[in-house]
């Protein structure tokens, strides 16, 4: 760790926390710049979009959709915060939330009904929780909870039951979203970030020689841009194809603006790869 340290000494104190005295959102705009730019861009068209979305609140399909896109919108803003700070791998997290949130919306917008599924399935999820604080409290021997627990867990069964209400997974959205391919590549390739492997866990370690990786120098764990290109990218498209979805839902237009970020960012994005392969 010891790069970030002598740039800056209150970095070995507070971490990410310390102020940015050193320029690193300065680097950061001098390489990734055009990114950021298509970032803001589209952020501000989104951010006014939502305030064109009209909710009937008697409307489960509108009331799912906006809380979606409302949640899709200040994760991609949190997103690029972060990126601000040098926490790629924060970012990779938080995009691949973004998507957690956008498939089930582009699946709703696809599919008339699926909205109701969506919203039954979470009595799965109520089912697994009143499971979990029932092992928790015989464990504990709260004796008293025990059989209120379990006339909640009655109840549920017989809500899914009633309802047919079966579990979707974030895959099944991804599959009714034709998002499939999406999901394989982009969602599980920023979930192996998210859960711990040593392949993942070895990114942090700075060694002698990066092929041989024989010998570890040190532990870095300071500000890098390291693939927040690719985060830009994923992120980008994620709140357009957000945006289309909730155009379909509300009856809104979706400005000419958003699909040229896409195709911007898409420029962009090349333009940096093939620099790096040059080693500019």
């Amino acid at each position: 760790m010891e790069n970030q340290e002598k740039k800056d000494p209150q970095f070995k104190s507070i971490g990410f926390l310390a102020p940015d005295e050193f320029g690193f959102a300065d680097f950061l705009r001098q390489k990734l710049g055009g990114h950021i730019d298509i970032c803001h861009k589209i952020n501000n068209i989104a951010q006014l979009f939502q305030y064109q979305i009209n909710v009937n609140s008697l409307n489960v399909k509108h009331l799912v959709s906006s809380v979606l896109y409302a949640r899709i919108l200040s994760t991609f803003q949190a997103a690029i915060l972060l990126g601000y700070r040098g926490m790629n791998y924060q970012m990779v997290m938080l995009y691949r939330s973004i998507l957690d949130y956008l498939y089930p919306l582009v699946a709703i917008s696809m599919n008339p009904g699926f909205e109701t599924e969506f919203t039954n399935s979470d009595l799965h999820n109520d089912l697994k929780m009143m499971n979990k604080l029932r092992n928790h409290f015989i464990r504990i021997k709260m004796k008293d909870q025990i059989p209120i627990l379990e006339q909640r867990i009655a109840d549920i069964k017989k809500q899914i039951e009633e309802t047919g209400a079966r579990e979707i997974s974030i895959y099944d959205c991804a599959v009714k979203s034709g998002m499939v391919d999406h999901y394989d590549v982009i969602y599980s390739s920023a979930s192996n970030v998210i859960h711990p492997s040593i392949r993942n866990l070895e990114d942090n370690f700075i060694f002698d020689n990066d092929e041989e990786r024989s010998k570890i120098l040190a532990i870095k764990n300071e500000p890098d841009i390291k693939d927040m290109d690719h985060s830009y990218s994923v992120m980008v498209k994620a709140v357009a194809q957000a945006m289309e979805a909730a155009g379909v839902i509300f009856e809104i237009e979706i400005p000419q603006l958003v699909y040229e970020c896409c195709e911007q960012i898409e420029a962009v994005e090349k333009e940096f790869i093939a620099a790096e392969k040059n080693g500019d």
